[in-house]
């Protein structure tokens, strides 16, 4: 099975840990189970929407009190369709050379008929990770096991070993195992045994586990397995893996107090400015009095001259401990810990108390047990009311110093007494903001005229921003012509200007002008027409967002990327002597989660629309996904609706 982690990211060993099934044998002892020939493959009738079957997967961790540990994983999967062939035709486990290395005891392939085939030793390559772009992290690898002779029916088993000779944490052991996966499970079993003097915690979380414990003379053993476990089949805007499957949390660090101040000294040498990194804050700020924009200024600096790079993993702790300030600032790269030590360290120059922030960024943090579930490093400053100011300084186009998806999500400050883990701030919808103002007039030929101005906020901004600077300026306009000719086929755009997509002190704005023939429709002695802002045709956003929630039938809650708010306003002036008979009718629909309103009102020879959606939580949970369907559904009468005038 394919587990490797593309870039070894940093405070994330687990994608060692997780890699699919193994097993501890005494000594040098292997073994291979065979498949009993079954021309009609009950598995098809057995597991109708899965392409592989994980028949067994064992692991067991022999730990030393030092945080030793060897760990085998031992697995058997079943390919059941030609999709599953295509799954598992290799399988990778990558490991860091300055902690780990990973052996291959068994690589298998066992026919239809059982007959088994070892995998050539030439298929079995031992290779370079890839890091960023063109480069490769020599000391970070993977073994990559290329499977011959794939077949329908066919079973590959594999039998590795990982021998722990350096943890990360001194003395201490953790894992996250998860006892779930995209295809179905029908027996896993895990096994660790440790010294009486290490003592472990666990705690299993979204499932159950049959568990038991035993002691065997000076050593403690542990135990959790689970039969005919269901297979997890994707959804969109489902929340991430991590947080879905059932998954066993082992641990022997005592608190996230521990952690953090663990993190802390690891990363102090690192974040001692140098004389030119004195240099580099002076010359950055000479020009700027107010400490606030110095402080900014500092952290575009970082966020926008330091290249986002891993090359290299190398010194005792590599992958948590980052590079020395001084150096990240003299190869102007680095990847999150090394970008985050640098601002620390030039914060330091201008006094301004600030400490490294571990998080992840891709999934929540299970709190239960104090271990190493991040996957991001960031920055957190003190400020005068007690509270941390967090800042990421990895983003490079965003006004902002967070983004969304590090929002109300658990946090570890890393100082010198200890933190304990605690959540960074949300983010309400209006801070993320797609705002569209919309001037229009229709004349009596017919003849619509609109000038608009679309605008965006927080992480609409960062998604905007990026978006235009991959397109060239030329093809800018013209996909914003081809929105307006969803409105209409008669559309055409005009005066179309972008602000400075580099000014990350000016939000985004884009102002046009619309020009549509012949757009109203008469009706007897009315004319009918749709206010362009009625439709969701300029709502390049929300759409994408909400995607998920058109599924019926949902089996996991939404999750969405951003809180968010759009907002639509237009205002259409009529001719002189005309006048409105209806509008369409006001729409409300709200939630917990969120809040639909649409409402046109008529004042003489002025028509004026408000329509806004927003959504203040990232999570919608199952029981609210009909009101989000509903709302979806109003919105879309909405759209349909049209205004009728009256010539006097």
């Amino acid at each position: 099975m394919n587990n490797s982690d593309a870039g070894a990211k940093p405070f994330n060993k687990k994608w060692i840990l997780s890699i699919i099934g193994a097993v501890l044998l005494t000594g040098i002892i292997t073994f291979t189970l065979a498949v009993v020939p079954d021309p009609e493959n009950p598995y098809i009738s057995k597991y109708p929407n899965a392409n592989a079957v994980l028949t067994f997967d064992s692991t067991w961790i022999d730990l030393e009190a030092d945080g030793r540990y060897i760990l085998n994983k031992h697995y058997k999967v079943i390919l059941i369709s030609e999709k599953g062939v295509k799954q598992f035709s290799q399988a990778s486990f990558g490991y860091y050379m300055g902690y780990d290395t990973i052996y291959v005891k068994i690589a298998n392939v066992i026919t239809p008929d059982g007959t088994v085939i070892p995998v050539p030793e030439d298929a079995i390559k031992d290779v370079p990770l890839p890091a960023y772009w063109k480069f490769f992290m020599e000391n970070v690898r993977e073994k990559i096991i290329t499977f011959p002779n794939l077949e329908v029916g066919a079973s590959i088993e594999v039998l590795v070993c990982e021998q722990m000779r350096d943890p990360p944490i001194d003395n201490h052991f953790e894992i996250t195992e998860k006892f779930q996966s995209s295809i179905p499970i029908e027996n896993k079993y895990v096994e660790i045994t440790a010294p009486k003097s290490m003592p472990i915690r666990w705690t299993v979380l979204d499932g159950k586990l049959e568990s038991r414990e035993a002691v065997a003379d000076d050593r403690n053993i542990y135990a959790w397995s689970a039969r005919e476990i269901d297979q997890i089949i994707p959804e969109r805007g489902m929340p991430p893996l991590p947080e879905i499957w059932t998954r066993l949390l082992v641990s022997t660090i005592p608190d996230w107090q521990y952690f953090s101040t663990w993190y802390h000294n690891l990363c102090q040498p690192c974040v001692e400015p140098d004389e030119t990194v004195k240099g580099t804050v002076a010359t950055v700020i000479q020009d700027i009095e107010d400490p606030e924009e110095q402080m900014r200024a500092i952290y575009y600096y970082v966020a926008q001259n330091i290249r986002y790079v891993e090359t290299a993993l190398t010194g005792k702790k590599a992958g948590y401990k980052p590079e020395p300030a001084s150096v990240t600032l003299r190869n102007k790269y680095g990847v999150c810990r090394d970008k985050a030590a640098l601002l620390v360290a030039m914060y330091k120059v201008m006094g301004i108390p600030a400490e490294m922030v571990l998080i992840s960024a891709s999934k929540k943090v299970d709190e239960e047990l104090p271990a190493d579930q991040f996957d991001h490093a960031i920055v957190a400053v003190a400020q005068r009311n007690g509270k941390w100011l967090y800042m990421d300084p990895t983003i490079d186009k965003s006004t902002e110093y967070l983004l969304s998806i590090e929002a109300d999500k658990p946090a570890l400050v890393c100082t010198s007494e200890g933190e304990d883990l605690q959540p960074t701030p949300g983010i309400p919808p209006e801070k993320n903001l797609f705002h569209i103002v919309a001037k229009s007039n229709l004349n009596n030929n017919g003849h619509y005229h609109s000038d608009l101005s679309l605008s965006t906020t927080g992480t609409f901004d960062l998604i905007l921003r990026s978006w235009l600077t991959r397109i060239p300026p030329a093809r800018r306009q013209m996909m914003f012509q081809q929105l307006a000719q969803s409105v209409s086929s008669n559309a055409m755009l005009k005066n179309f200007t972008v602000t400075d997509l580099t000014d990350l002190y000016t939000p985004v704005t884009i102002t046009l002008s619309m020009d549509i023939d012949d757009y109203s429709m008469e009706a007897g002695k009315y004319l009918l027409f749709k206010m362009p802002m009625q439709g969701n045709d300029f709502d390049i956003l929300s759409d994408y967002l909400l995607g998920g929630a058109k599924i019926q039938d949902r089996k996991y809650p939404l999750k969405l990327i951003t809180t968010f708010e759009v907002l639509f306003e237009e205002t259409v002036d009529l001719p002189e002597g005309w006048r409105v008979k209806s509008v369409p009718q006001k729409v409300v629909i709200s939630s917990e989660s969120f809040v639909f309103d649409a409402k046109t009102i008529a004042a003489g020879s002025r028509v004026s629309l408000q329509k806004k959606m927003s959504y203040a939580e990232l999570y919608i949970p199952l029981e609210e996904i009909p009101s989000v369907q509903n709302m979806l559904k109003d919105r879309s009468l909405v759209d349909r609706s049209r205004v009728f005038v009256l010539k006097d």
